[in-house]
Order: structure tokens, then C-alpha cells, then sequence
């Protein structure tokens, strides 16, 4: 097939893939979004650890899907430092900005993920930080104190809030969207890069009917 009938192929069913990607995007967040549900009296249905491990499991997914748009290669664990690297501890990042997430690095992070992940578990970090849990509902003072009585007998705790690390990461897909919405936008009066965002789409599809599931509505009862 020539170059120029594969553009226009591939042109003709450009919206459709591209309405399905934001679709899986869409839901993946919502999804993720749902273990922060509360009850009555502002209690987590939801375990801390669990929350924790839908968060990386966000990671995961954006990283992943993010980096085929790109075109770029490399390891789970590259795409994952990377992302996180690149959009979430960083100043850029108003959740990060001032708190105690910069004391972690990239290369903690996947540490940590890997180690909640794969056996409900925490890795130590560099240095003299340790990572502690703690619920949502805990009082910003209290961990505070906890922290200061930590360090008194020399040791240095980020204490993490799941639903606090989970704005962190929203805020780092947001400054990604911004950065694609950029590209979409230059795309619009630049045949190459507008071609280069239709082939990035199309890798995300392909990936997406490969790999991803999709979510179909069926009734409950017959």
C-alpha cells in the first residue's frame, strides 16, 4: 500500500481511535478514584495499602501508554522513573512543591511500589529516610508530632498519605495532558506533527486492544 493511501486510511479512523484512547484514560482514573470513597463518618472503605497499590497500578498505565504515544523504547521500570521523574517530583508539581516528597527520588519510588506491590510491603530508602502509612483521616499535626518524635531518637519517617500521594500523581497526569494538548494544538498547523500525534494515537489503540480491558455496561438482570 502506498504511503499516502495509508495516511488516508489511517486519517479516516483517526477520531475513533482517538475517542476510545481519552475513553480508557477516562475510566482508568475513575476506576483508580473509587478506592478513596468514603463513608459516613469520612472512613475509607478501602485499606491504605491497597489504595497505594492502585496508585502505582495509575503509574504503571499512564507511564506505559504515555511513553508508546511517544514512540519511545525501554523497561517498565524505565517508563516509571521516567514519568514520575519527569511530571510528578518535580517544582513543577504543586503537590510537591514543600512537602515531604522531596525527600523521595524516582528510583525510591519504584522501590517502593515494588515492594507494596508485590509482597504488601515497604522498601527503605536512601540515606536515613523510612517511608511509614498513614490513614487519610489523620491529622496533619499528629504526623507532625510522630515525625519530630521520630526524629528525636534519630530517625528520619515520610509518613504518606494514600489519597495525598494520589494528588501528586493527578497533578503529574494533569501537567502531562498540558504537555499533550500542546503537541495536539501544533499538530493542527504542521502536517508532520500532525501525522506523528495520528501514529501515536494508533499505538495507544493498538495497545489498548491488545492489552487493556475494556468495560462494557450490560444490565444486571435479564
Amino acid at each position: 500500500m502506498l504511503q499516502e493511501d495509508k495516511k488516508q486510511i489511517m486519517g479516516q479512523g483517526h477520531q475513533k481511535k482517538d475517542d476510545a484512547v481519552f475513553k480508557f484514560f477516562k475510566e482508568t482514573m475513575e476506576d483508580i478514584g473509587t478506592v478513596f470513597a468514603m463513608d459516613k463518618k469520612n472512613r475509607n472503605y478501602t485499606s491504605e495499602r491497597v489504595q497505594l497499590i492502585c496508585v502505582f497500578t495509575f503509574i504503571d498505565v499512564v507511564a506505559s501508554y504515555w511513553y508508546e504515544y511517544l514512540n519511545k523504547n525501554g523497561t517498565q521500570k524505565e517508563r516509571f522513573i521516567n514519568w514520575v521523574k519527569q511530571y510528578c517530583l518535580t517544582e513543577k508539581n504543586e503537590q510537591y512543591t514543600g512537602t515531604d516528597f522531596i525527600n523521595l527520588t524516582p528510583e525510591n519510588l519504584y522501590a517502593f511500589r515494588s515492594s507494596m506491590v508485590h509482597f504488601f510491603g515497604i522498601a527503605g530508602l536512601d540515606g536515613n529516610y523510612k517511608i511509614s502509612i498513614a490513614t487519610n483521616r489523620i491529622d496533619n499535626n499528629l504526623i507532625k508530632k510522630w515525625q519530630d518524635g521520630f526524629r528525636e531518637h534519630g530517625h528520619s519517617v515520610i509518613i504518606i498519605k494514600p489519597k495525598k500521594f494520589y494528588n501528586l500523581m493527578l497533578e503529574g497526569a494533569i501537567l502531562m495532558l498540558d504537555e499533550w494538548k500542546k503537541i495536539i494544538n501544533d499538530a493542527q498547523n504542521d502536517n508532520d506533527k500532525k501525522w506523528e500525534h495520528i501514529l501515536g494515537i494508533d499505538r495507544i489503540y493498538k495497545k489498548i486492544q491488545n492489552e487493556g480491558a475494556a468495560k462494557v455496561m450490560l444490565p444486571e438482570n435479564k
